[in-house]
């Protein structure tokens, strides 16, 4: 199977974006020093992989989602001088997401997409590196992308929850959850949409959790492949509470997604701590 980025757009004030090597599983940019180019893909971007240790000063992209400006820059000053302006500053590119770059000089570089382990590993660009010499369990070469798919799946565990924890003091909560697998995406409860975990605004977070309760100032981070922390204030008396849950998981699809429950102490636990 042979996936690739496509060039949607190269246009721009001085110099023209060049697309390399269309029959190769990668995409390189040949980008012009001292001009603004305009380019956009029909993939993700993963910009620090693709950006890091390059000449490239700064990219702007419009989010619509968001309805504003994001940033990135692989140069740490620039980067710093963004956050203290408050821009967002992000760290991949949506498909379909035109992007202005500008660079201090020439340089190409290879396009990196954002690698969802699991979910991407069936149709990511990289993956067809890993399949040219992948076999089944009986050692025939892997043909079709649903031999090559449903293959690979079968050799992987049971995504799972592995270590959970949480803790309240007064009505602050604190708590962290492990799993054997990247946790890649959370559902939204009101949607029921599987989404990136890094793309959760904080504004939007009460709608992964249910703690049975009112919650505020909900904190979530993903610090590690498989270790996510979490923090939120309680509104009401701990004794209203009987467990908290969300759903993850290693997809972006709602069925392979898996519940994680953790029971709040009693009041009297909560007492002889």
């Amino acid at each position: 199977m042979k996936k690739k980025l496509a060039l949607l757009t190269s246009t721009l004030a001085l110099t023209t974006g060049l697309i390399a090597n269309q029959t190769a599983p990668k995409i390189d940019l040949s980008i012009k020093g001292q001009a603004w180019q305009l380019f956009g893909f029909n993939q993700e971007i993963d910009l620090k992989k693709t950006f890091a240790g390059t000449p490239v000063k700064i990219i702007w992209a419009w989010d619509n989602r968001n309805e504003s400006w994001v940033s990135y820059s692989p140069e740490y000053s620039m980067k710093m001088a963004l956050e203290d302006a408050n821009h967002t500053v992000v760290n991949k590119l949506h498909q379909n997401q035109g992007f202005w770059i500008q660079s201090y000089e020439d340089v190409n570089v290879s396009i990196q997409e954002v690698f969802y382990p699991l979910y991407d590993m069936c149709v990511n660009v990289n993956s067809d590196l890993f399949w040219e010499k992948s076999t089944d369990k009986n050692g025939e070469a892997l043909t079709s992308p649903d031999m090559k798919c449903n293959d690979f799946i079968a050799t992987l565990p049971q995504f799972q929850i592995v270590e959970t924890n949480l803790v309240v003091e007064t009505n602050k909560v604190q708590g962290y959850f492990k799993t054997n697998m990247p946790v890649v995406f959370a559902k939204n409860l009101n949607t029921n949409v599987m989404v990136a975990v890094d793309e959760i605004a904080d504004a939007d977070l009460n709608n992964f959790f249910d703690a049975n309760g009112s919650i505020y100032d909900i904190s979530f981070e993903n610090n590690s492949d498989s270790l996510t922390d979490f923090n939120f204030t309680l509104s009401e008396s701990i004794d209203l509470y009987t467990s908290m849950r969300m759903y993850v998981g290693n997809s972006n699809k709602v069925e392979d997604s898996i519940m994680l429950e953790i029971n709040f102490p009693t009041l009297n636990e909560n007492q002889t701590n």
